[in-house]
């Protein structure tokens, strides 16, 4: 006789689904996990930047493959990788404070005064002249070798505001304080950026040097007052030399003008007179011309026009009586003579 089958255990079938269930749900949430762990390797290069996939610290791929252009991107998320972004299109800027005072900011103005120099505090520069001088600088600059940049120098921010430090010590040794103060401060400023430039393009430190700026220069505190009147000293005389070329500028060319104006009077006048002359010497050889062909009626008209002329000319016409002729006329072109009494009746 044939043993009966077990009768199943309602509990033990739900603790069976129940299980099956939860495997289910942690297989999914798994792939899920998975699937977030690879989404997560998705990163986004801006426009500005470049990246580099550094794989257990070692850059991935070769050559130009090796950077990471603007655009969306993949890579095994870390511990596996991981993204390094260089700023490359932006440009920077870092100041250096190696050359001013101690606890002053590279871009404040002049702190306040201690009376002297703090040694181990306060950097300064030496001049050619063996002068001290302060600088205020900055160096602008954008990347262009992105490789270069990361993996050439550990620090190659560092590396360049010691170069900047480097130029300004060697172009401040070559220069006497007042010029590199006063009279030739773009000079000065001009040969440390291409000692600095010269100094990049040697060392290929992946940057591409946009200029440097001079932010401030000054001398020592305790002889900043006797700098100061120097300098005031030096602009008034500039200004009173330009004044007086001002000056001599403007009389040259009054005088210039006033030339030509009696140069042009002259010549006009002298033209006149010419044309003048040209025309009375046409009309007596016309006149000429005439008397020859009929000497007694030129001179008739001659004699003629003259007195009509100095009828028309005189101020006054006088008939004086004469013993002869009985009445005598007299033509006065100016004011009459004392010695005739009567003209004045």
């Amino acid at each position: 006789m044939s043993a009966a089958p077990p009768t199943p255990d309602p509990g033990a079938a739900a603790l069976g689904d129940a299980l099956r269930l939860t495997f289910r749900l942690l297989r999914v949430v798994l792939l899920l996990a998975v699937l977030a762990y690879l989404a997560s390797g998705v990163f986004i290069v801006p426009q500005h930047e470049r990246a580099f996939v550094l794989r257990f610290g070692r850059p991935v791929g070769v050559g130009a493959d090796r950077v990471k252009g603007p655009g969306l991107h993949w890579s095994w998320p870390r511990p596996f990788t991981e993204i390094v972004r260089v700023p490359t299109e932006r440009v920077q800027s870092v100041a250096s404070r190696r050359f001013w005072y101690g606890r002053a900011s590279p871009f404040q103005d002049m702190p306040e005064d201690h009376g002297s120099l703090r040694p181990g505090e306060d950097g300064y520069a030496l001049t050619g002249d063996a002068n001290l001088l302060h600088h205020r600088w900055a160096v602008r600059y954008n990347v262009s070798d992105p490789y270069r940049y990361i993996f050439g120098y550990a620090q190659p921010e560092q590396t360049l505001l010691d170069e900047l430090d480097r130029a300004v010590i060697r172009v401040s040794a070559r220069f006497p304080i007042d010029r590199a103060l006063r009279t030739d401060v773009a000079a000065f400023r001009d040969a440390v950026e291409s000692e600095l430039r010269e100094r990049l393009t040697a060392l290929d430190l992946g940057v591409r040097l946009q200029g440097v700026d001079l932010l401030g220069i000054a001398p020592p505190m305790p002889v900043a007052s006797a700098f100061d009147r120097v300098t005031q000293s030096a602009q008034q005389r500039d200004q009173l030399i330009s004044d007086a070329r001002a000056f001599a500028v403007r009389t040259a060319n009054e005088a210039e003008a006033e030339a030509d104006r009696r140069i042009a009077a002259g010549s006009a006048d002298r033209q006149r007179r010419v044309s003048a002359v040209a025309a009375r010497a046409d009309a007596f050889a016309a006149l000429r011309d005439a008397w020859r062909r009929h000497p007694a009626l030129v001179e008739h008209t001659l004699r003629q026009d003259a007195l009509r002329d100095a009828l028309a000319r005189a101020g006054r016409k006088l008939l004086v009586p004469d013993r002869d002729a009985g009445l005598e006329l007299r033509l006065n072109f100016g004011a009459p003579p004392r010695w005739i009494p009567e003209a004045h009746e």
